[in-house]
């Protein structure tokens, strides 16, 4: 695994990664928290969840009670799959910190807030401890620095590419042999200048031509 920081000079770009990186072929990238660092380099990605379920289960029964939204927080507990995209200044738009963890923990995170800031006098002290508990773990992962791991996708039978987003969704454990480089994200990023939204619509664009590109593959696969 080849490491590198992150190069201001390149945001915006469309690239976060040197050109040797960003030429290889079947390569996904995907923004974390370093909180998962270890782990991932070690034993490579997991279906495990960050937030353990029964933390879960809880904001779903307190969101529940309260008449919010909980088939989203409930929804990112049976979410069992890998996310990537071919495009590193993605992957880089999704390190932001405060979307550090993934999509389901900002769920989680976005209903306890609500939680203890609306509802405190309707739950009980173990509840509102074990909420803390939860805020507390959250912060964990979202004040570690992000980091972007370019993957080999190549042979991942289980590997969906879905048009709408444009990302690749893995639906099995990654070895972590499978890892090609790693940039650390370790000084702020100006993020306006990232164009994520231009970089899908480019996806699109090329999943509609006779451009030859990975992401093809994966579909007829």
């Amino acid at each position: 695994m080849e490491e590198f920081e992150i190069d201001h000079s390149l945001i915006g770009t469309g690239r976060a990664f040197p050109v040797h990186i960003e030429q290889m072929d079947w390569i996904g990238y995907h923004g974390t928290s370093s909180f998962y660092s270890d782990q991932i380099e070690s034993n490579g990605f997991s279906l495990v969840k960050p937030l353990p379920a029964a933390y879960v289960d809880l904001v779903v029964q307190l969101a529940k009670r309260f008449g919010m939204d909980w088939q989203v927080v409930d929804g990112f507990k049976e979410l069992k799959s890998i996310s990537f995209s071919p495009v590193s200044e993605v992957a880089l738009d999704y390190s932001k910190p405060q979307s550090l963890g993934g999509q389901g923990v900002g769920y989680v995170s976005n209903a306890v807030d609500e939680i203890l800031s609306v509802h405190a006098e309707k739950i009980s002290q173990e509840e509102g401890q074990c909420l803390n508990d939860i805020r507390g773990a959250i912060d964990k992962i979202r004040s570690s620095q992000p980091v972007i791991y370019a993957v080999d996708l190549k042979g991942l039978t289980t590997a969906c590419y879905q048009k709408l987003t444009t990302g690749i969704y893995v639906y099995e454990p990654i070895a972590a042999n499978r890892i090609r480089a790693k940039l650390s994200v370790s000084s702020p990023v100006n993020y306006g200048l990232v164009d994520a939204r231009k970089h899908r619509d480019g996806l699109r664009q090329l999943a509609a031509s006779a451009t030859p590109h990975f992401t093809k593959l994966i579909m007829q696969g």
